[in-house]
């Protein structure tokens, strides 16, 4: 159908689909022909502007464009991005020495936006297989306990064999299905959160160099440098703002293994052996007895230890792992028959660790935790 549209029309038509697609960037351009693309400007290069529109990227001439508006405050710190509602006539190139910098700060921009988007899908990916796993328990144990009926299902009348029979096979389809939706669900987070972690070294070197720009005193004989390093740094201020940090005292014991002191289900302090190779939170039968964790309510379980010995264990939820500020809730862990090791009393794993940005500060004896908190 749209091969038989005028020239116009096809163009309006296309912006339209591109604008109601998309979600709010940080950029609109306005197209003298009426429509307008939402995206953040990644490149100007000659008389082209380039922008990043989620899901791919598209080249707009400048000659098209009627004037460009940001959708957030109005920033000078890219020379692609004049204050909003600017014509696209007043931009102006920025001055060289400040130039590297004001391109940087705008792919901090689009860094932020690839980094916000991922923190959403990690967000409704866990919702969605805390989800699944609760289905599978309620229909596994249903399943189960059908199977007691099936037993002697010869003595019962042909209607309720057929009835129960056909009960089994509707669980058993359930239990396959969800075992089907949650293995597609994990292999989506176990992308892990890089676009997290670029976003944040990216601030954390930028935030360095520009400080020590700052501090040498080049910009000083620049016309107009003040309200660009004014930009520059309230933009930076917002950046650093969307993270949540804590800084914990840890304890290092011999082959630089590291114990974090933790609070389970809000009771009094104990040490756990960091282990990113550790998929759960593992806790001996001993402390979690002491804690008063209902391990015996949860799933049997077979576990292999790192030094290749098997030995019993059992799956459960803590309500709750917090170390310094940072709570977590509803984490997955293993209670061991044995500890994992002599004097340790379990393991810190990912089930915690993956919910937030870990760094460990080896000269000051810190573990830092952060959080995105995308907005």
């Amino acid at each position: 159908m749209i091969e038989f549209m005028p020239d116009t029309i096809k163009i309006v038509f296309f912006l339209l689909i591109i604008t109601i697609c998309l979600n709010a960037f940080g950029d609109i351009i306005h197209l003298k022909s009426g429509g307008q693309i939402e995206g953040t400007i990644i490149e100007r290069q000659g008389g082209s502007i380039t922008l990043d529109i989620g899901f791919g990227t598209t080249t707009v001439d400048t000659a098209e464009i009627s004037r460009i508006e940001r959708t957030g405050k109005a920033t000078g710190t890219n020379p692609a991005r004049p204050t909003q509602g600017a014509s696209i006539d007043d931009d102006q190139p920025p001055p060289p020495l400040l130039k590297p910098y004001m391109e940087s700060m705008y792919r901090l921009h689009s860094l932020r936006n690839t980094a916000a988007r991922r923190k959403k899908e990690l967000d409704r990916l866990g919702l969605e297989i805390d989800s699944l796993e609760k289905s599978f328990a309620r229909d596994a144990g249903e399943y189960a306990a059908l199977n007691e009926d099936l037993r002697d299902v010869s003595q019962k009348g042909i209607y309720e064999q057929y009835r129960l029979i056909g009960k089994a096979h509707e669980y058993n389809s359930s239990i396959l299905e969800c075992q089907r939706q949650l293995k597609g669900r994990q292999q989506e987070k176990e992308k892990g959160n890089r676009p997290l972690f670029i976003y944040l070294d990216s601030l954390e070197n930028f935030s360095r160099a520009f400080g020590a720009f700052k501090k040498s005193g080049g910009a000083k004989s620049i016309k107009g440098a003040d309200a660009i390093l004014k930009n520059i740094e309230s933009d930076l201020a917002d950046y650093k703002a969307d993270f949540e940090t804590a800084a914990v005292d840890v304890t290092f014991i011999a082959g630089n293994h590291i114990l974090v002191p933790v609070h389970i289900n809000g009771k009094a302090s104990i040490l756990l052996l960091l282990d990113t190779g550790a998929s759960s939170v593992v806790i001996s039968r001993l402390m979690a007895t002491k804690l008063g964790i209902s391990w015996h309510n949860g799933t049997p379980i077979k576990v292999t230890l790192a030094d290749g010995e098997e030995t019993k264990g059992y799956a459960v939820v803590l309500p709750s792992v917090e170390v310094e500020t940072f709570r977590a809730r509803n984490v997955k862990a293993i209670v061991l028959e044995k500890g994992p090791g002599p004097g340790i009393n379990g393991l810190l794993g990912m089930s915690f660790l993956d919910r937030f940005l870990v760094h460990i500060d080896a000269v000051n004896k810190k573990l830092v935790l952060k959080e995105f908190m995308a907005r």
